[in-house]
């Protein structure tokens, strides 16, 4: 197994025995007052149910940002007090890579011994942003088996489109199948090409 950094088209993750997905710590420090300062940094995936327009927020003490698919989508930076920012994102449905880092900074000198405080709340909606880590199989295909897999489903142009544009061409009734828990799914071509794929 290894761990994966990449979004995952819901195939290759949900009802896929050769995937382990487990929830994480969740990636939150609740407001208080201390006397550290510092770095904090998490990684993982978060889970989107549908196809949307999703809103993200963080409170911060003192800056941080969430990143997600590469893309920073909330950020604050400098030393201010507790801040909420927002950002939204549209994704599709499945699991997206997520990166959150928070930096603590220390209390100006002009205002000590006022206490310093930290704080870090990322929000998915109105709930709280939840961390899952996905164990995935390492994929032992290379794109000439994977064409020759995918050219049984007469898709010929597999290495100039997306994993979302195969899934297209190829049609619903995979993913229907695949969801629905069919036992025919688990030993079958189509299991070797959601692998492929991915």
């Amino acid at each position: 197994m290894a761990i994966s950094t990449k979004p995952f088209h819901p195939l290759d993750v949900e009802n896929n025995r050769r995937y382990k997905v487990t929830k994480k710590e969740s990636p939150k420090i609740g407001w208080h007052k201390t006397e550290e300062t510092g770095v904090h940094d998490w990684e993982g995936y978060i889970r989107v149910p549908e196809d949307g327009t999703y809103n993200f927020t963080i409170q911060i003490d003192d800056n941080g940002y969430l990143e997600i698919n590469g893309e920073k989508v909330a950020e604050l930076t400098g030393l201010h007090s507790s801040t909420s920012v927002s950002g939204s994102k549209e994704l599709k449905k499945g699991f997206h890579y997520a990166k959150l880092h928070h930096e603590n900074l220390a209390v100006p000198e002009e205002i000590a011994p006022y206490p310093n405080a930290e704080e870090f709340v990322p929000k998915m909606g109105n709930s709280e942003l939840e961390l899952w880590e996905i164990d995935a199989p390492k994929n032992l295909w290379n794109i000439a088996n994977a064409q020759r897999l995918l050219e049984c489903y007469n898709v010929a142009d597999y290495p100039t489109m997306t994993t979302d544009d195969v899934w297209n061409y190829i049609g619903g009734w995979l993913n229907d199948s695949h969801v629905s828990g069919d036992a025919n799914y688990i030993n079958s071509c189509a299991l070797r090409l959601s692998i492929a794929l991915s």
